[in-house]
């Protein structure tokens, strides 16, 4: 994912990377508090993160990545996350608004970027 794509699919302007490594990459906007953040969580089971995520009260939903499942949490409006099934692990993607707005729903955001990124790695 480039940060190009990631800024196109988000609508966060100014978004800075902060991190970047083999496991874990993060991007700020540094003038609204926004967010994205990518991991790779490598042998790791889907379902336990899914269970944590609705157990301190996210709203879950099963989506579907070009044949890999996963779910969506919504925090609230201005924030979801999305895991999606890769390999022995999986992948997640998170963002929040904070005092940005959504140029649409923060889990259809999340889900594209799952999307993207399965696509890419293709």
């Amino acid at each position: 994912m480039t940060d190009e794509e990631l800024a196109s699919i988000t609508g966060i302007p100014r978004l800075v990377s902060t991190s970047k490594n083999a496991v874990r990459c993060r991007w700020d906007a540094p003038d609204s508090g926004a967010y994205a953040m990518f991991t790779w969580y490598r042998g790791s089971p889907i379902d336990r993160e899914r269970t944590v995520a609705g157990r301190i009260g996210r709203e879950i939903a099963e989506i579907d990545a070009d044949g890999h499942p996963g779910f969506t949490a919504r925090g609230n409006d201005l924030s979801c996350e999305a895991g999606v099934e890769s390999g022995d692990g999986f992948l997640h993607w998170s963002v929040n608004y904070a005092f940005a707005t959504p140029p649409t729903d923060s889990c259809s955001v999340v889900e594209d970027l799952a999307r993207a990124t399965v696509q890419n790695a293709k």
